[in-house]
């Protein structure tokens, strides 16, 4: 097509309107589907949950390439790492296990201790973890937690027993915003 031939059939287009029209944009929501569903294995686990009134629970994820060596490193490690935890803070502190979240998706863990109390239980266990006599609890905690430091969006929380915490004047205080807090429970808001 020469110039000429180009520049008439653009001109043809504007008499018709094609150029008249603003663009525009539509929003565009992609749906992202995965056929992963986590199925259990046909392996028989013993429930790591004794009770505790505290829970430390580690949120975090393993890239795929990463997922048989962790699941294997758990299915032989797992067990002695809860004996360990146990023997070595006098029950005071269990390693209640880590878990899967089995629905469809990434491969996204909890991994759960559980204290006893919320006052010595946290000290024992970290006694524990810093004594030289307890280097195979120290050894297998490394590795958990190696997996968890590796996940940028990794979380870990503590989770007090909810009905230990019913007044909330017996928790302890603290912190920049313990004063407002305790305030804004008896005045009423602004409109």
């Amino acid at each position: 097509m020469t110039h000429r031939n180009s520049l008439e059939a653009a001109k043809k287009l504007v008499r018709r309107g094609a150029g008249q029209e603003a663009p525009s944009a539509e929003a565009f929501v992609p749906e992202i589907r995965s056929n992963i569903k986590w199925k259990p294995t046909t392996l028989t686990v013993q429930p790591l949950r004794p009770d505790a009134m505290v829970k430390i629970v580690w949120n975090f994820g393993v890239p795929f390439a990463q997922l048989e060596g962790f699941h294997d490193w758990l299915a032989t490690n797992e067990v002695n790492l809860a004996n360990a935890c146990n023997n070595a803070t006098g029950g005071v502190a269990h390693y209640l296990g880590t878990y899967l979240h089995i629905d469809t998706g990434a491969p996204r863990y909890q991994s759960e201790w559980g204290l006893a109390n919320d006052t010595t239980a946290e000290a024992v266990l970290e006694n524990a973890l810093q004594s030289p006599q307890q280097q195979q609890l120290r050894d297998l905690t490394k590795v958990l937690r190696g997996y968890w430091s590796r996940d940028p969006n990794a979380t870990d929380h503590r989770f007090g027993l909810a009905r230990n915490y019913i007044n909330l004047n017996s928790l302890p205080s603290g912190g920049a915003f313990w004063d407002v807090t305790m305030l804004s429970r008896t005045e009423q808001p602004l409109p």
